[in-house]
């Protein structure tokens, strides 16, 4: 194969040459940062959150009847709701709770092991009733569960701390006590007004902000979720009930009181709209990435058309003299696969310089090389696959051509 002519042919031509390589680095850079992003934003998307999230619904009331300004008037709403739930046909569990989760707006307090010297660290919480881990669908790892008397308001006097049991999650937990071994443990607040013992460790959980790194720490305080402004219930369905109670628990929400306005939604409608943003900077994404590689192989493709185009009459004197159809659409893509080549070596800095911006930037996640290796090789690939069809055209010149300006 003669690469000198070749090289010869893309210097002299270099103005085109550059603009190509040029542009299939700049694709390169932006397609594999695209990439890498969508495949983070759907990472946190898929990945598991320890909760029955197909299986839930979320039942939030907003009073406005004058009765619920009764505190006892609202306890009295929330057991009889709940004895209700409980009883209703598909229903498999049911529990009130004042925040919700993966719902992107919550409650956190800090925490840190008791007597320790150290910061407290970030405890984002929900406030539950009895019932919750079943309603919830997760997983014990360790400990116990949540019983009458853990609900059981104690007065406490002033210079008292308040005492109270909790569950954490296991990452919580590892988090507050790296040797491990937090069951039975306390811990508590910055200035040791509240001490709380851990009664269990939930495997996995996530709280109300899913995309967050802590995703995944998580409390669960026992009480008596609700207040006149707002009681909110989850309930867990039996398999293939969903659909059905979501229409039929809001009715009998209405029936056992009709002063107020009742709301059903599932989890799984909660979590999208909080990965909404997510979902749609994705669909962006592969538009632009569509676009570039569209763009990218049309400019390839006008390449090597013109070049054949513009070499013709070379094309019919090298086929007189013996060269072969295989010979001319080689010569053709080997010379669009060195602009491509050059074009990603240059991408490859970029792109790595594009995505240490956007990590300092934007908190974007950092380059794998196996991605960048392959958004490499199938950009070559694909400025092969462009160049194919004007390379076939150009073999097919006949030698005859070469005669006619003679």
């Amino acid at each position: 194969m003669e690469l000198g002519p070749i090289f010869r042919t893309l210097i002299h031509n270099r103005t085109r040459t550059v603009l190509i390589a040029f542009e299939v680095a700049l694709t390169l850079a932006i397609v594999v940062n695209c990439l890498n992003m969508i495949r983070d934003m759907r990472g946190k998307m898929l990945r598991p959150t320890g909760l029955d999230v197909e299986s839930i619904l979320v039942v939030h009331t907003q009073p406005f009847d004058p009765a619920f300004e009764e505190e006892a008037f609202v306890d009295d709403t929330r057991v009889a709701d709940l004895r209700a739930l409980r009883a209703f046909p598909g229903v498999r569990a049911a529990t009130a709770i004042a925040q919700i989760p993966l719902s992107g707006g919550g409650s956190s307090t800090g925490r840190k092991a008791t007597g320790s010297t150290t910061e407290t660290i970030g405890a984002p919480y929900f406030v539950v009733a009895d019932d919750a881990l079943e309603t919830l669908g997760v997983e014990l790892a360790g400990g116990r569960g949540f019983v009458p008397d853990d609900f059981v308001q104690r007065e406490s006097r002033a210079d008292e701390p308040e005492l109270g049991n909790v569950i954490l999650t296991q990452a919580l937990a590892d988090a507050l006590f790296p040797d491990g071994n937090a069951v039975g443990r306390t811990i508590q607040d910055e200035r040791g007004e509240s001490i709380n013992t851990v009664v269990g460790i939930v495997r996995q959980m996530h709280n109300s902000w899913p995309e967050s790194s802590l995703a995944e720490r998580v409390m669960l305080i026992p009480g008596a979720p609700g207040s006149s402004r707002r009681i909110r219930y989850m309930v867990r369905a039996q398999p293939g009930m969903v659909d059905e109670l979501y229409t039929a628990l809001h009715a009998e929400m209405l029936r056992l009181n009709p002063g107020r306005i009742v709301t059903v939604s599932t989890l799984q409608e909660i979590k999208d709209d909080t990965y909404q943003e997510n979902a749609g900077l994705i669909k962006i994404f592969g538009v632009v990435i569509f676009l570039l590689l569209t763009v990218t192989a049309l400019g390839i493709i006008g390449l090597t058309s013109f070049s054949v185009a513009e070499r013709t009459r070379q094309i019919g004197t090298r086929r007189a003299l013996g060269a072969t159809r295989f010979a001319i659409l080689r010569y053709f893509l080997v010379e669009n696969a060195l602009i491509t080549g050059c074009g990603l070596l240059l991408g490859l800095a970029l792109t790595y310089s594009l995505n240490f911006a956007l990590a300092e930037a934007a908190d974007a996640p950092r380059l794998g090389l196996p991605l960048v290796g392959v958004g490499m090789a199938l950009l070559w690939l694909a400025g092969l696959a462009a160049a194919l069809v004007p390379a076939l055209r150009g073999s097919a010149v006949a030698p005859v051509v070469a005669t006619r300006t003679v």
